[in-house]
């Protein structure tokens, strides 16, 4: 890695120590609390899941805000309220309650660590997590490892991003945003597909197992494996 400037870090399962699967378990239950006094629970999730199937397949002619708000207004039934209201109970809900899913978990400072080991070792750092969620939810994982928006050089989001994972696409508009090229950059993830993808425009790839999720297979396989305290070991290994 000495040659390179520049290291990708995956958010959920690598630098915060959470399982996916029960992260939006929760997150789903108390969104449709939050807006329980307007949809019934199921149906509200519903949209929701629907609407973020089609930012994960957006083709880059929007951002995944529109993509997501077109979607989601085009299906939702707006006869008690109005996108006006939505929006801003969804503001409401990222300030008041996304918050409290800190409670549901505990964790470690590893994925602080890594960063602050990764910046004394003047690599830049991207924060290159799925960009499902709004700034302000990015931001507020990132605060519950005691980091900040500017630890990093750049944060996807679906504010600004017209791709996700894993469409290739997402990692060659990151390159295109920072003005990078592949061979200046190292993609650190925990999700064989999402993450390890990156290999297929030339990023270096290194897999974390502490939460990893796929499994191994030739088409794409890590240049480097190993556990969240083993990269930790392996970036202070690096020649300044």
């Amino acid at each position: 890695m000495k040659d390179k400037s520049h290291i990708l870090f995956d958010l959920d399962g690598t630098l915060l120590p959470i399982d996916m699967k029960i992260f939006i378990n929760k997150y789903f239950h108390i969104l449709a609390d939050y807006f329980s006094d307007l949809y019934q629970p199921d149906y509200f999730i519903d949209l929701v899941n629907k609407a973020t199937l089609k930012m994960i397949k957006n083709n880059g002619t929007k951002t995944n805000k529109e993509v997501f708000e077109k979607e989601f207004f085009d299906l939702i039934d707006l006869e008690n309220t109005s996108k006006k209201a939505i929006w801003e109970k969804f503001d409401n809900f990222y300030k008041e309650e996304f918050p409290t899913l800190k409670d549901h978990f505990d964790f470690d400072n590893l994925g602080n660590k890594i960063v602050k080991v990764a910046k004394e070792k003047k690599f830049k750092t991207i924060v290159a997590t799925n960009p499902l969620f709004p700034k302000k939810a990015i931001k507020t994982r990132l605060n519950w490892i005691n980091l900040k928006s500017d630890d990093f050089e750049y944060i996807t989001s679906y504010e600004e991003m017209r791709h996700c994972k894993p469409n290739i696409n997402y990692y060659k508009e990151i390159l295109d945003k920072l003005n990078l090229s592949p061979k200046d950059c190292v993609m650190v993830g925990n999700d064989l597909q999402d993450d390890m993808i990156a290999k297929k425009i030339g990023i270096k790839t290194f897999l974390l197992k502490d939460y990893k999720v796929g499994e191994l297979n030739l088409e794409i396989s890590p240049d480097w494996i190993g556990t969240r305290r083993e990269f930790i070991d392996y970036i202070k290994s690096r020649e300044d």
